[in-house]
């Protein structure tokens, strides 16, 4: 398995000799960093060492990112990427490679092409994001380029997407929207084309969603196997089976939206009491 951290590089700023690391946290950790990516790419680095280690780092740079920085000597590209292999040393984690995209707002296809050929087709490839630097239009690109992973199947996980608030110092976990553009796609496709398998995919973690959803799941499955088969005298069972199960299947999914937000509104209130 290969696991790949994909991030938009912002602009270096300030003078070294006056700019001290910002310090992030991050469920009781914490992580320095001068550039805007530094601590949450570091953040992923340290949560994702072993054993599924961070091979590369595929980051978006503009001309002005690959450009020589005032005070530094040295362009931002070249500052993150030091900044990595020396947190890595530090961590004894194993250097991943710090691969420059060039970055157009103009012809985003490009970029979008050499991320997804970054990818190892031979293997299972686990895709994490920092969503902290970079202008909105890469931000954005970074959010199709998730969508096209989800597209490769079994063979792509979309895995942790983090986002650094500098002004509360800390690096918190925005999956979920990407999560929810996930499942509008797979709500979609099932409508669409009746195909389940994305939306069975998506609920496919055992130890997160009850057997009532993965038993809907099945039904679903079921039925789009039998459509494409043309198994007509089976499609009205399955059909019954289906609405047999969605009441079930819509309270242990809204039972799970509930404990979800139970439980980020303790993680908050732990958090709360820990800066206190």
């Amino acid at each position: 398995m290969s696991s790949i951290i994909l991030c938009a590089l912002s602009i270096l700023k300030g003078n070294p000799e006056d700019t001290a690391p910002r310090v992030f946290s991050f469920n009781g950790m914490r992580f320095e960093g001068i550039q805007t990516n530094e601590a949450p790419v570091k953040c992923l680095l340290e949560i994702y060492s072993d054993p599924e280690a961070c091979t590369q780092i595929q980051c978006l740079c503009s001309e002005e990112v690959n450009a020589p920085v005032e005070g530094y000597g040295a362009s931002t590209f070249a500052y993150f990427e030091e900044a990595i292999q020396a947190f890595c040393e530090e961590k004894g984690i194993l250097p991943p490679i710090v691969n420059p995209i060039s970055y157009d707002f103009s012809r985003p296809e490009l970029s979008l092409a050499e991320i997804v050929e970054s990818l190892d087709d031979d293997s299972e490839n686990t895709i994490h994001i920092d969503m902290t630097g970079g202008g909105r239009d890469a931000t954005i690109l970074l959010a199709l380029a998730s969508q096209l992973f989800e597209m490769q199947g079994e063979t792509c996980t979309l895995g942790d997407v983090l986002y650094a608030n500098y002004s509360e110092g800390t690096i918190v976990e925005q999956g979920r929207t990407f999560h929810l553009v996930e499942l509008m796609n797979a709500t979609r496709s099932f409508i669409d084309y009746a195909r389940a398998d994305q939306l069975c995919r998506f609920f496919s973690d055992k130890e997160r969603y009850s057997s009532d959803i993965r038993s809907f799941c099945d039904d679903i499955q079921q039925l789009s196997d039998n459509l494409y088969l043309c198994k007509v005298g089976s499609i009205q069972y399955d059909v019954a089976k289906v609405q047999g199960d969605l009441g079930r299947f819509i309270e242990a999914v809204s039972d799970y939206i509930e404990q979800r937000n139970d439980d980020q509104e303790r993680l908050e209130l732990d958090s709360i009491g820990e800066e206190k």
